[in-house]
């Protein structure tokens, strides 16, 4: 004899093996079949009742300064005596090739144990994640002498064409350097900054490097933008 019980609800089989021809085996096992059916779908409903829907969060994004400071402080707690080596982690991963983009930061912790920023950088996108690593390393940062260039200094002639047949550009504007691209009579100039008699540009083709200011010839921006349209004269070949 089996027996299922669910609530108040049983039912019995007698005897299975008494079944006298295979057809009424047969219908009764069909019977049964659908008996059992029955009970599985009253459990399943009272299950499903009972249960209460699971929220699932979704999941965290991961701080991308974070995942880089881990790279050099796994606990993510930075020591001053290290600021150098966190300013070049920032600049390798994020802050570009420095022969496209200017970037020349140092840093240096003050007695009250704040990290102030100098030098320059080209775009403020640059700052605000430089200050945000140094502050997931557990910084306060003060970044008031980090200027963004252009440099105010240039005023509105920051705009430039080379004057000179050739006008080197150097990686410094002082020895030792080394020579970035040659810069050729006409070719213009994207000015940043002035330093030791030398502008600090971006060439004609992107690259950046320090040109003599004299061999510069600076204009405004209405003056630049005339420059592709207006007649100009170049000479080709030595007659004399």
């Amino acid at each position: 004899m089996v027996a299922w019980l669910n609530g108040g609800f049983a039912f019995q089989l007698d005897s299975l093996v008494h079944f006298t021809t295979p057809a009424s085996l047969a219908e009764e096992t069909n019977r049964v079949l659908r008996i059992l059916g029955a009970v599985l779908l009253l459990l399943c409903s009272s299950v499903c009742a009972d249960a209460k829907p699971r929220v699932v969060p979704p999941p965290q994004r991961s701080d991308p300064l974070a995942k880089l400071a881990q790279q050099i402080e796994p606990d993510l707690v930075g020591r001053a005596d290290r600021l150098t080596q966190y300013i070049e982690l920032y600049r390798v991963n994020l802050a570009n090739d420095t022969r496209l983009f200017a970037f020349d930061v140092s840093a240096e912790a003050n007695q009250a144990g704040q990290v102030e920023l100098s030098g320059h950088i080209e775009f403020e996108e640059t700052r605000v994640g430089l200050v945000g690593l140094l502050n997931v390393l557990g910084f306060e940062v003060l970044d008031e002498k980090l200027k963004t260039l252009p440099d105010e200094s240039l005023g509105s002639k920051a705009y430039g064409f080379v004057k000179t047949t050739h006008a080197l550009s150097y990686s410094r504007p002082s020895e030792p350097r080394s020579v970035v691209t040659d810069c050729l009579l006409g070719e213009p100039l994207y000015l940043l900054r002035e330093e030791g008699g030398h502008l600090l540009v971006h060439s004609g083709e992107g690259y950046l490097g320090y040109v003599s200011a004299d061999d510069v010839h600076r204009v405004d921006a209405a003056a630049f933008a005339r420059y592709p349209t207006e007649s100009s004269v170049r000479m080709v070949e030595n007659h004399t």
